[in-house]
């Protein structure tokens, strides 16, 4: 019984907590759900305000499994561009948009999210509730 009431209590936070999102001035980032049971698929919104100096955008996740994801973007038009990622195996993760510029410079926000392994702690996996 006492082996059902952690699981439980976990999809029941997990339910319940809104989505994390990061802003850097121009740049969003969230991800949907932020905590689940591995393998883990989820969806990212990646949002990239108008701007003539934006030129380029890259997506990177980083954990137990990495991937970077690079494109150009035309500046002067709005861009929110939706990701799944599927099967991600346990550990806790970092996922990045950077916008860059024009100019040289670059913008950019993070979020990160949690694939738990079949009885694992969350804590020894170094993820944070």
């Amino acid at each position: 019984m006492r082996r059902f009431i952690l699981p439980l209590l976990l999809l029941a936070s997990i339910a319940l907590s809104p989505p994390t999102t990061s802003y850097t001035r121009d740049v969003a980032i969230s991800a949907s759900p932020r905590f689940g049971f591995a393998p883990l698929s989820v969806r990212v919104q990646m949002t990239i305000k108008p701007d003539k100096l934006n030129r380029s955008a890259t997506f990177i996740y980083d954990g137990p499994i990495s991937r970077l994801s690079a494109w150009e973007i035309n500046g002067d038009s709005p861009k929110t561009t939706w990701q799944i990622i599927q099967n991600l195996p346990a550990g806790p993760y970092v996922l990045t948009l950077i916008a860059g510029r024009a100019d040289g410079t670059t913008q950019q926000a993070s979020t990160r999210i949690c694939a738990l392994g079949s009885g694992a702690d969350p804590t020894d996996l170094g993820c944070e509730p």
